[in-house]
Formats: C-alpha cells, sequence, structure tokens
C-alpha cells in the first residue's frame, strides 16, 4: 500500500495524516544506517555544511518517485549522539524521515515521536525531519537557524522550533526540542548539524 507521496504529489497544500494501522512503507527504510562523516551516499546540496571532524553521517529513510532512482536524506551528528530512521512508523503523512537526540531515542508514536520525547533527558535535545509532498516552503537559505520557540505544537505536546524549506524540488520540515536544563551550546550544535543535511533532489519533470 502506497502510504503518502502519490496521495499527495497533486494536492498543493500541506496536510498531516495520523494512523495506528500497519500500512507498509512507500519508502524503502535503511535503519541506522551510520558512516563516517563525509563518506555518505547523498550528493551535497549547494547549502550543506561539512560536518566537523569525528561526527558522523546518517542515512534517513529515502523512496523511489516513479522515474529516476530513489531519493533519500543524510545528516552528520556527533558520534555520541543517537540517530532512528523510522522513529514513528504509524504516521503516514508528512513522512518522517529520521530522528536523531543526544540520549535515546526509540521507536514509538502515532504523529510524533512520543517515545523518544518521553525519555529526552532535562539536558539534553531531540530533532527530526519531516517531508511533505507538496507545501509552500521558502527556499533553503545559506544557513538554516532555529527561529523563535514556539507551540507547544500538536501531537507533540511541547514548546519547540519549526524550520521549513524547499531543496531539490523536495519540501522538509525540521522540529526541534531542548529538555529544560540544556545548555546553550547544545542549541548551536543542533544548528551545526541540520546544516549539514544533504539532499537527494527529485529528477526533473
Amino acid at each position: 500500500m502506497i502510504r503518502w507521496w502519490p496521495l499527495l504529489a497533486a494536492a498543493g497544500f500541506v496536510v498531516t495524516s495520523c494512523s495506528s494501522g500497519q500500512a507498509a512503507p512507500a519508502h524503502s527504510a535503511r535503519p541506522h544506517e551510520t558512516t563516517a562523516a563525509g563518506l555518505g551516499h547523498h550528493p551535497s546540496s549547494a547549502t550543506a555544511a561539512s560536518p566537523p571532524p569525528g561526527w558522523v553521517r546518517h542515512a534517513g529513510q529515502s523512496w523511489a518517485p516513479s522515474h529516476g532512482p530513489p531519493v533519500g536524506v543524510s545528516i552528520a551528528t556527533p558520534a555520541a549522539w543517537h540517530f532512528n530512521s523510522d522513529p514513528a512508523p504509524a504516521l503516514l503523512s508528512p513522512a518522517m524521515l529520521f530522528a536523531a537526540g543526544t540520549g535515546p531515542v526509540p521507536t514509538g508514536g502515532s504523529c510524533a515521536p512520543t517515545a523518544a520525547l518521553k525519555v529526552l533527558p532535562a539536558n539534553g535535545a531531540l530533532f527530526v525531519l519531516y517531508e511533505y509532498a507538496r507545501a509552500r516552503f521558502p527556499t533553503r537559505p545559506r544557513h538554516l537557524h532555529l527561529g523563535v520557540l514556539g507551540g507547544p505544537f500538536e501531537c507533540w505536546g511541547v514548546k519547540g522550533y519549526l524550520i521549513t524549506f524547499e531543496d531539490g524540488r523536495r519540501y522538509f520540515q525540521a522540529q526541534a526540542v531542548f529538555g529544560p536544563r540544556a545548555p546553550a551550546s547544545l542549541r548551536d550544535q543542533v544548528i551545526r548539524s541540520l546544516n549539514t543535511i544533504q539532499v537527494d533532489p527529485l529528477p526533473a519533470g
């Protein structure tokens, strides 16, 4: 069963749909795939920053468009951070491509990474990347910023930061939350990690 892309490809607006059913994924997951930073499989986006030495690159979920090779996304994080390429498998749309955090990132949740939120360390961070089939998002800037604290957000139930952007004819939303004792330096690390996101662009047409 196709989960999300064909259902929204012609919609022209952003929709979030949650389901507890066990629908088959429309993309081929590569759970917890990790490589040395700089050795990932995805071509660098024009604005992707190089990760610091010692960071590792993780591959999020990928999917196959109607024509052309599969497309995916990757991100680099500090080696000690945790990564999950399918943190909320019941989510139909938008697709949650991965979750990363300073603490454990277990799988579980219908429309948010609920299991990971429950174990978020007081001094830690958790962030995810969603992909929408179609949206009116700004072109990815040279440098991503967290912006202003907002929320509490639907499904998540906590305050956090939202970043939306278009890259390679694809539409993404990053969402980040921090524990109440998270230092400012951790926010800087999360921003640095988000700026290493590399995107396989959709084929033309």
